[in-house]
């Protein structure tokens, strides 16, 4: 059966006269082919900072490792004095959407994910059961549209009641995803602000979670990023959840760091 992207020239969604949008599955596979360079892992240092204009100086520091033989990621809480307040394991497929659109390198995996999210992507199995260009065309939900003066690729139509995922058009980055207003989420949307690269690896240097009023929850900002080896994060067992001294913080940090554990990494 020939590969819908391989074709995908002749499956290009018409916008205007001089705007045209690649498949959905086209669009994903890119995605993930960003991440196929991390051979071996990353690791990614982090200020982890709350929006809440009552919790001005709430922060703590983050740290995150990915192994990507293993597929299994391990993050840390910690305060300015480098003391572990929380740590977590996770293995794929139970990762959040954030860490999906940024390690994955399996695009079925991304799909699977963006489905369940409420972004209506289609596989390159689903169009090609389809009769027609014509029926392909009318099965897809893409638009191309201007995100802080840049173009995006956008998987999904709000007004239809969808999630939507904003990609930028040249790069094939993630910069935005809005959750569908019916969703149950307390989170709206993942604002993913520019990229810093090592090896050709990109990711976020700043994220921000915004919550379903509309208000700023807390934003990452990335502050080191490593591409390489990461066996050494990866030695012996940990326990999810608030260390010893973690326990000992208080109610309005413990609260940030579950927070951005549940809705972010």
């Amino acid at each position: 059966m020939k590969l819908l992207v391989s074709g995908f020239l002749t499956l290009l969604l018409p916008v205007s006269a001089q705007a045209y949008i690649p498949p959905s599955a086209y669009i994903v596979k890119n995605i993930a082919a960003k991440h196929s360079i991390l051979k071996s892992g990353t690791r990614v240092k982090m200020d982890v900072i709350s929006l809440n204009p009552d919790q001005a100086e709430l922060r703590f520091k983050a740290v995150l490792a990915f192994d990507a033989g293993s597929r299994t990621l391990r993050a840390w809480a910690m305060d300015a004095a480098d003391r572990k307040l929380y740590q977590l394991e996770r293995k794929a497929p139970d990762f959040t959407l954030a860490d999906v659109l940024a390690f994955e390198s399996r695009a079925a995996e991304i799909e699977r994910v963006l489905k369940n999210s409420g972004v209506p992507v289609k596989t390159e199995e689903e169009l090609l059961a389809l009769p027609d260009e014509p029926q392909r065309l009318l099965a897809e939900s893409l638009s191309l549209k201007r995100y802080r003066g840049t173009q995006c690729w956008v998987i999904g139509k709000e007004a239809q009641g969808h999630s939507t995922l904003w990609i930028e058009k040249d790069s094939f980055y993630p910069l935005k995803f809005v959750f569908a207003k019916a969703s149950e989420n307390k989170i709206a949307e993942l604002l993913f602000d520019s990229y810093r690269f090592q090896y050709g690896f990109g990711f976020p240097s700043s994220t921000t979670v915004i919550d379903n009023e509309a208000a700023p929850l807390f934003r990452e900002e990335t502050r080191g990023l490593y591409v390489g080896s990461v066996a050494a994060d990866f030695k012996g067992t940990i326990l999810t959840g608030f260390t010893e001294e973690g326990a000992k913080a208080g109610d309005s940090l413990k609260g940030l760091i579950e927070q951005y554990f549940k809705y972010l990494r």
